[in-house]
């Protein structure tokens, strides 16, 4: 079995890049145009978005229960529930992003703070990881959350969580995939 992260010796990973372009930029992603060419030898033109920093995203639990924040997510046009989450900044390590990401969206810090997933949601399209924390412990803080980020913080049991999931309440990736883990486990 190959223990390697990345699956593969080098001269297994037949796909080649043979040219690549940034077609535009912003403080959060590139949008990359990149000429490929594929095991059969072939070419094709891959248009992907190539993220310049980690998320993070963090399930707080306290005495059975979940810990969401609901906010207005205008590129859907939706009012949602999901567990905070965030950029890592250049100055942080993914601990301390997640610790700083759950203090700004919630007002609450976490005694523990384990990572339990990495994943790429979309990796067809793009690199973007997500690191996401299981926090315990959790104790409120002395101040409020960003109000211009959250519009509400709630603790949920985590049965009510679950049917939020099941039935479309909670829409997100970032927040489902470690959600619903959980609730596999």
């Amino acid at each position: 079995m190959n223990k390697h992260p990345d699956f593969g010796a080098p001269e297994e990973k037949n796909w080649s890049v043979i040219r690549q372009s940034v077609i535009s930029q912003n403080p959060w992603f590139k949008v990359l145009e990149s000429r490929v060419r594929m095991p059969d030898g072939k070419q094709t033109t891959y248009h992907t978005l190539d993220y310049l920093k980690a998320a993070v995203g963090v399930v707080a639990r306290l005495k059975g229960k979940i810990l969401l924040i609901r906010q207005y997510r205008f590129i859907i046009d939706r009012f949602v529930w999901a567990i905070p989450s965030g950029g890592v900044e250049k100055t942080e390590n993914i601990a301390e992003a997640a610790k700083r990401e759950l203090l700004e969206e919630t007002g609450y810090r976490a005694e523990t703070l384990d990572k339990i997933l990495v994943y790429y949601p979309s990796y067809g399209c793009g690199n973007q990881e997500f690191h996401i924390f299981l926090a315990q412990g959790i104790s409120k803080e002395q101040g409020l959350f960003d109000r211009n980020e959250v519009l509400e913080v709630k603790w949920f049991p985590e049965d009510e969580v679950k049917r939020m999931a099941l039935e479309g309440e909670i829409v997100d990736g970032l927040s489902l995939t470690p959600l619903l883990q959980l609730f596999a486990g």
